[in-house]
C-alpha cells in the first residue's frame, strides 16, 4: 500500500470553482449567490462554502488519487413565522436534489479542472442554523463530494 500524499491547495481550488460555478448557475428566484461568507447579513442570499479539509482516500501509483471534498451550502433570509423557515430548507432540498439529478446523469454539467466527479453525498441534512429568535435565518446542509483526478502517467 502506498503513502497518501497531500493534495495541492492548486488542486483543491480547482474542485472548489467547478462546485461554485455548478451551484451559482441555478437560478432560485434570483437569489445570489456568495463564496465563503454572505456580502451582509440584511439580504437574502446562497452561500457555498468549503468545510473541513480535502482527504484523500486512494492513491494510483501512476500519480492520480480519489478524494473527497466536503462543502456546505447556506442560505440567509428574513423569515417571520415557521412555515417560511421551512420554506428556507425547502430551498436547500431543492439544491440537493438538483445535484442528486446531475449525479444520476453521470455529472454533465459538474465541470471539474482535471478531476472527474465520481459521486455525492448528503452528510447533513438541512436544518436551522441560527433558532428562531434570529431575525434573519440561516440554514445549511453539509455534502461531500467523491473526485477522481488523474496523475501525469494515466
Amino acid at each position: 500500500m502506498s503513502e497518501k500524499k497531500i493534495i495541492k491547495l492548486e488542486d483543491i481550488k480547482q474542485i472548489e470553482d467547478g462546485l461554485y460555478s455548478f451551484f451559482s448557475s441555478i437560478n432560485i428566484n434570483n437569489i445570489p449567490w456568495c463564496l465563503e461568507y454572505f456580502n451582509d447579513s440584511k439580504h437574502t442570499a446562497l452561500l457555498f462554502k468549503s468545510s473541513g479539509y480535502t482527504e484523500e482516500i486512494e492513491h494510483y501509483l501512476g500519480g492520480g488519487y480519489r478524494a473527497t471534498y466536503p462543502f456546505e451550502i447556506y442560505i440567509q433570509a428574513s423569515r417571520k413565522d415557521t412555515k417560511a423557515r421551512l420554506d428556507l430548507s425547502r430551498i436547500l432540498y431543492a439544491l440537493v436534489q438538483a445535484l442528486a439529478e446531475e449525479e444520476a446523469q453521470g455529472f454533465p454539467n459538474l465541470a471539474l479542472d482535471e478531476a472527474t466527479p465520481q459521486g455525492v453525498t448528503l452528510t447533513t441534512l438541512p436544518s436551522d442554523y441560527t433558532g428562531e429568535e434570529a431575525t434573519l435565518s440561516t440554514f445549511y446542509c453539509s455534502m461531500t463530494l467523491t473526485y477522481e483526478k488523474k496523475g501525469r502517467f494515466e
